[in-house]
């Protein structure tokens, strides 16, 4: 299923005007790319989206080093590192993230605790359930307790292998 032109164009719009990528293209060059041939920028996106790929050159950051505000700029620790990424890249990769929360949501795939990477859900939102979840053991004279843990370098211990059979198993379409 192709990517609609609706979509493809309130993506584009609703990306922040950030520093340009590695390749210096901004979002407005794009944009004014879009609005001059919709139809031969549709074309490059959906031919990437038949095809299966994420071309590499859409992958390659430039990391900059932001100062953080009343930091000492001797130490490491007072830098924040952003990746500019292409700008390509991030209408591709926003398209696509929006089909899958859009196919995981209307298929009721997520669990209902699951607060990470959903719309209008947060840690914050994560906290209440929490805060409701022992009040209501206290009302019922009930003991209640808590375990937390924090995985380090979480998104780069994910087994790609496993989230891939999963998805299949979701009947996810490839594209």
């Amino acid at each position: 299923m192709d990517f609609e032109t609706d979509k493809i164009e309130a993506c584009i719009t609703a990306m922040r005007k950030n520093a340009p990528g590695i390749d210096g293209w901004s979002i407005e060059f794009l944009e004014e790319i879009f609005y001059v041939d919709k139809e031969w920028f549709i074309e490059i996106l959906n031919h990437c989206l038949k095809l299966g790929i994420f071309p590499n050159c859409w992958k390659v950051a430039d990391l900059v080093f932001i100062p953080n505000d009343g930091k000492d700029p001797s130490e490491c620790g007072s830098y924040r590192p952003v990746c500019l990424l292409p700008v390509w890249g991030k209408i591709l990769d926003k398209l696509m993230t929006n089909r899958l929360t859009y196919y995981l949501d209307e298929n009721y795939i997520l669990n209902e605790a699951q607060f990470g990477f959903r719309k209008e859900r947060s840690s914050i939102s994560a906290l209440a359930r929490v805060k409701d979840f022992v009040e209501c053991a206290k009302e019922e004279n009930k003991i209640s307790c808590m375990v937390s843990f924090d995985i380090q370098n979480a998104f780069n211990s994910i087994k790609w292998a496993e989230i891939k059979k999963q998805l299949v198993s979701y009947n996810v379409q490839r594209n």
